[in-house]
């Protein structure tokens, strides 16, 4: 859960990191399969597809920068580290190579590694590593030191990260307030979906169930499936199965799995 908290590496962009306007846009998707190899090979063609990809990009002149940027976007974050290391290498002053190195030592819960490359980030004025600094101590458990941190930067993702932690720690009206803001102040994404849900959670510990009602509706909106999950519930305890069913399917779609909510129903109504 946490690592999803902290800045999400396909959003990186540097004066380097922009790829260049004259790369061909055929050289990064792949060729159509004819249909029947789709069916038997579709696991090689994946894998070949990747190859091309990763040797056509290579062949293009990109900064190391750039190639770590886009391998980041394809999610080939093992390529994309080789190339950002390199990058650091030719420039050991460019924060967001080093804030993207820090977010890589960090999701491999290589605590003492990611903090000093935010550290270093931070040094060069690139304030925007507070937030993923703030989440580094809070995940080695030391809330005082992330809270410093985190209260360096006013931006929608560091209220949302300040949220999550002040619901962990059971201050729901405080929650309640940071999520508010950062949806009020731009908050977008998959952030902005976990930040409905779990403002609609802190409305139910604060036994405010129509508002945490309206948020679960805005998160299952853009795309929360516990949200869909939490709405299913809802709509058993007013008896409407057809709709709780239709609720489920789709919390299901989005990777909350709660068919059991459903059956559990069916033997203890009461439940």
């Amino acid at each position: 859960m946490r690592a999803l908290l902290i800045t999400n590496f396909n959003t990186m962009t540097s004066r380097n990191n922009e790829l260049p306007d004259d790369l061909p846009e055929e050289q990064i998707s792949a060729e159509s399969p004819d249909q029947s190899d789709q069916q038997t090979n579709s696991s090689n063609v994946q894998e070949l597809t990747h190859h091309k990809v990763r040797k056509l990009l290579e062949e293009q002149e990109l900064t190391s920068s750039q190639l770590g940027a886009t391998f980041s976007k394809l999610g080939d974050y093992e390529r994309a580290f080789h190339h950002y290391t390199q990058a650091l290498e030719e420039d050991p002053s460019d924060p967001i190579t080093l804030d993207w190195l820090g977010q890589y030592h960090l999701r491999k819960m290589n605590y003492e590694q990611a903090i000093s490359y935010f550290q270093k980030a931070i040094d060069l004025g690139y304030n925007k590593s507070h937030n993923n600094l703030g989440m580094t101590f809070y995940m080695m458990g030391k809330k005082e030191k992330a809270m410093e941190h985190l209260r360096q930067v006013n931006v929608p993702r560091t209220m949302f990260n300040v949220g999550y932690i002040m619901l962990n720690e059971g201050l729901y009206q405080e929650a309640d307030e940071t999520f508010r803001k950062a949806i009020e102040n731009g908050l977008s994404g998959q952030p902005l979906a976990q930040a409905f849900y779990m403002a609609g959670c802190a409305n139910l510990h604060l036994g405010k169930k129509e508002e945490a009602d309206e948020f679960m509706k805005n998160a299952a909106v853009t795309g929360d499936g516990r949200a869909y999950a939490y709405l299913a519930e809802r709509a058993l305890e007013n008896g409407d199965m057809n709709a709780a069913k239709l609720l489920v399917i789709r919390a299901n779609e989005l990777g909350a799995e709660c068919e059991l909510i459903i059956e559990s129903r069916k033997k203890n109504p009461l439940n």
